[in-house]
């Protein structure tokens, strides 16, 4: 089966008749119930603090090494490669069973300790940035002690989440509420949990007061999510994937007094920030390589569709927004074809 193929999960539910229906909902192959091992969970997929809209990313790899990058409006700050190993009793070839629905109450699948030891080696991805003499950050912005061996607790969870940007510290009653999770940065089915944090500490900053740490404050990062989920095919879910019995009570657990549904209303929230902010597109516009360019526009672009194929009529400023949205996601690919093609001259230049 091929990586973009998708498992069929059945679920089953009732009906007001009490009668009982299936539906079948698309998930991704490695969402479907099949037993995994602690190794094959960890370094599956990338794991992600933003979501789609940065790339603070933290990548393991299967033999003990593993990159993290932290990045801002038009730069990187800091991305590192580390090596990681198996501490205390950690079995890192456990086996791990995970349940087949992501729409459960979050549930703690596995704990383990690693040590951590982050390399003053940048990945080979950003090489055409640090080498630039106008580069800041990385390694030179880190003390010594930042490169010492760490013991690290970790936790994964499985459930239904949002990327840890848009809602903050969890609560104990996080899942519960949806007005604090819009998953406008996706939705995802794992989350990892560490403590201390897996990102270098304020005190291991040369200047946390002025530096490139205290932009991000990443010190303050302790979970990420992985294995992003599709979005279900009930338009009404489509924005927050946690069910209640009141219809009217899908989207932020309120009933708005509009006439239009509070769900489409917050989509279009979201068109309008795309709109009006167009720094989610320049955000970008540094240090990706293209293929990651091209999804973030798709994803823009899929967005953009769903709006135009509501039912119902569109207002002229509503027309307006999804002319704009489409100029800028045009703009944003001309952009990063000229970055590209601006990059792949230097090297050549410096290569002579």
């Amino acid at each position: 089966m091929e990586k973009n193929e998708v498992s069929l999960v059945e679920t089953v539910s009732k009906d007001e008749n009490q009668q009982n229906k299936t539906e079948t909902l698309p998930l991704p192959k490695s969402e479907a119930f099949q037993d995994e091992t602690l190794l094959s969970i960890l370094c599956g997929d990338e794991w992600g603090w933003s979501g789609w809209i940065y790339r603070d990313i933290v990548k393991f790899e299967p033999d003990g090494t593993g990159m993290f990058q932290i990045l801002g409006e038009f730069q990187c700050y800091l991305s590192l490669e580390f090596a990681w190993k198996a501490a205390g009793s950690t079995d890192i070839m456990q086996k791990i069973d995970r349940h087949s629905d992501p729409r459960t109450e979050p549930q703690i699948i596995t704990r383990f300790e690693l040590e951590i030891t982050l390399s003053r080696r940048y990945p080979p991805c950003w090489e055409w940035y640090f080498n630039k003499p106008w580069s800041r950050g990385n390694a030179k912005s880190l003390t010594d002690e930042a490169f010492e061996p760490r013991v690290i607790s970790f936790w994964i969870e499985q459930g239904h989440f949002p990327a840890p940007i848009e809602i903050g510290p969890p609560t104990a009653l996080s899942w519960l509420w949806p007005a604090k999770q819009t998953f406008r940065y996706g939705e995802f089915a794992l989350r990892l949990h560490f403590e201390p944090s897996l990102y270098p500490a304020r005190h291991h900053w040369r200047d946390p007061e002025n530096g490139d740490g205290n932009i991000r404050k990443s010190w303050g990062w302790h979970e990420l999510v992985s294995r992003e989920l599709p979005l279900p095919k009930d338009p009404q879910k489509q924005c927050y994937r946690l069910e209640f019995p009141d219809p009217q009570k899908q989207c932020y657990g309120l009933v708005f007094p509009d006439s239009r549904p509070s769900w489409l209303r917050e989509r279009w929230a979201d068109l309008v920030d795309i709109v009006n902010g167009e720094y989610h597109i320049k955000q970008r516009q540094s240090g990706f390589h293209s293929i990651e360019q091209e999804k973030f526009y798709r994803r823009l672009e899929r967005q953009v569709e769903w709006f135009e194929h509501q039912e119902g009529e569109r207002s002229k400023s509503e027309l307006e927004q999804i002319r704009k949205a489409r100029e800028w996601i045009e703009e944003g690919r001309q952009r990063e074809r000229e970055m590209m093609e601006k990059n792949e001259k230097e090297m050549t230049d410096e290569k002579k």
